[in-house]
């Protein structure tokens, strides 16, 4: 009778431990950037503990942040798999849509926005460069396939210029395409974001570059608006985990309540992970260089500039070296997912 009882034990323990869901960890790449504040924020300190993460706290799933500077490979990783959820900018997402055009399973879905960028994206030149027209010809140094190089391609495209009337250099990350623009006199133009274009067209800064000067930024009429980051994930990472979606939402919206609150926390947190060394007023500029959308603001841009953007970059990437192919036609209604920002505000 004993070990009758033990063995109910036993089996009662062990389908207990069964039944208990597996906890969820979600790895996302990002890269420096000050529009991560209220994502790093949320999760908490580098290793997601529990106690200091908001999504934890609302969904009791980990977030864990990894640092790459390499947005291809966040590109390539959710692609196959590795990372269910990434940040990308509205332009890359034509380009991620095709390259998943046949695995529906994996077609990402669009289901917040990180942040809009005010001065933060922008183009570094050196010479006698006055207009886009000027750059014909022109080296440029940039990142393929990044905000930076869909700016460009949104300028030539103004003045009535293609990809191949400049001669584009493309560098793995923004701190090599900064050492190698300020290293080589030979490249004209540098299309990057902060905080790797500070400091080189400043005359009055140490690092100042002789010749070098800013020649447009997101904070400039001519291309303000025209980067938004956002987040997207699998369309079978959604299907099976909708509540998580929900709660990744909520979490990210308290934390840019906090922000608001104190801007110091957001501080600390960018020069924490980011283990930024050039002092507060570098993070303080990066954060202002970058607006985090609120709820409001956000289906406001659902309902319509993301539209916008989306059919502007899908139409420069057919134009431009057939990045897209000319068959390429999914309507960004398909991959809006507005169901989390909605929930959130109910849970």
């Amino acid at each position: 009778m004993k070990g009758g009882f033990t063995l109910l034990l036993l089996l009662s323990i062990l389908f207990g431990c069964s039944r208990k869901e597996k906890e969820i960890n979600i790895r996302i790449p990002i890269y420096t950037w000050g529009g991560y504040a209220p994502l790093i924020l949320a999760a908490g300190n580098k290793d997601g503990e529990k106690k200091d993460s908001l999504f934890y706290k609302y969904g009791k799933f980990n977030v864990l942040l990894e640092k790459n500077e390499n947005i291809s490979e966040h590109i390539s990783n959710f692609i196959n798999g590795t990372y269910p959820i990434i940040c990308v900018s509205v332009d890359m997402l034509p380009l991620i849509c095709s390259q998943l055009s046949n695995n529906k399973n994996a077609i990402p879905k669009v289901f917040g926005i990180l942040d809009f960028s005010y001065g933060g994206d922008n183009i570094i030149i050196r010479g006698n460069i006055k207009n886009i027209m000027d750059l014909k010809g022109k080296r440029i140094i940039t990142i393929k396939h990044s905000p930076s190089h869909f700016i460009m391609l949104y300028l030539l495209n103004q003045a009535n210029l293609y990809e191949n009337d400049v001669e584009f250099i493309f560098a793995e990350n923004p701190q090599s395409a900064k050492e190698d623009f300020i290293s080589n006199k030979a490249i004209d133009a540098l299309a990057c974001w902060s905080p790797f274009t500070y400091y080189i067209a400043e005359t009055k800064s140490r690092f100042y570059i002789k010749g070098c000067q800013s020649f447009v930024s997101t904070a400039d009429a001519t291309i303000s608006g025209l980067i938004a980051r956002v987040f997207i994930a699998r369309s079978d990472f959604i299907k099976n985990n909708p509540d998580t979606i929900t709660y990744f939402m909520k979490a990210y919206f308290e934390a840019c309540n906090l922000i608001q609150e104190n801007k110091e926390i957001a501080i600390e947190a960018l020069t924490n992970f980011f283990e930024l060394t050039n002092g507060t007023n570098e993070t303080i500029r990066m954060l202002n260089e970058t607006k985090f959308a609120d709820i409001k603001e956000s289906i406001d841009f659902f309902n319509g500039n993301l539209y916008r953007i989306f059919m502007l970059s899908s139409e420069l990437y057919k134009n431009n070296r057939n990045a897209l192919p000319s068959e390429f036609n999914i309507n960004p209604e398909e991959i809006i997912f507005t169901n989390a920002i909605l929930r959130s505000l109910q849970n």
